[in-house]
């Protein structure tokens, strides 16, 4: 009964790991990802060996940052606002803050440092459109 008890444990957790990890990128933010990656593709002169390791880095923060929307109860596919408190919206901005620096982070020993600095340029103006779109989906 005790094995039971610890076989089904087990499996519980790892079922809420598998869930948690196995977390897909809507349709709509796949596309953006494949514009973002083919706007830097050109804009940056990629190598494909950049490009790669590029698209690597922007699917693994914007997993990242789908999963820290959904701690924070905000769904940016349906209507519905998120209600968060001056803490939790201050809690958010520092959590957002980290995925970008861990995204310059992962793409500094990728990129050129003009095409570090360009693409920061770029992301600055994604950023202004994310930020208004996150603006409206919490209360």
């Amino acid at each position: 009964m005790k094995n039971l008890r610890t076989l089904f444990s087990t499996l519980s957790l790892c079922f809420m790991l598998n869930t948690a990890v196995a977390e897909e990128l809507s349709t709509f933010e796949t596309e953006l990802l494949q514009t973002q990656i083919a706007t830097a593709k050109s804009t940056l002169n990629l190598t494909p060996e950049q490009e790669q390791e590029f698209s690597k880095a922007l699917h693994s923060v914007a997993k990242q940052r789908q999963q820290t929307l959904k701690k924070y109860g905000i769904s940016m596919k349906d209507e519905n606002k998120a209600r968060l408190n001056f803490r939790e919206k201050n809690a958010l901005m520092e959590d957002m803050r980290k995925l970008k620096i861990n995204l310059l982070g992962q793409l500094d020993d990728v990129f050129t440092a003009d095409q570090l600095r360009l693409f920061q340029e770029m992301q600055e103006k994604n950023q202004q459109v994310f930020i208004e779109r996150l603006r409206s989906k919490i209360n």
